[in-house]
């Protein structure tokens, strides 16, 4: 099973503003969302942790 991990980054208000989410499992990004709001970027980072790499 892979380890899954991420990142949460805010992006500087010249750029737009929020949050960057990369998703990482071992270590290397497969995915990567963009948000406004940091309680969902945050709750989404939270479903990638918790979900099961085999499904």
């Amino acid at each position: 099973m892979a380890e899954r991990d991420f990142t949460l980054t805010p992006i500087p208000p010249a750029l737009g503003g929020g949050w960057m989410v990369c998703l990482l499992a071992d270590g290397a990004e497969v995915d990567h969302q963009e948000f406004q709001d940091h309680d969902e970027a945050l709750a989404l980072a939270t479903v990638w942790i918790s979900e099961d790499a085999d499904e």
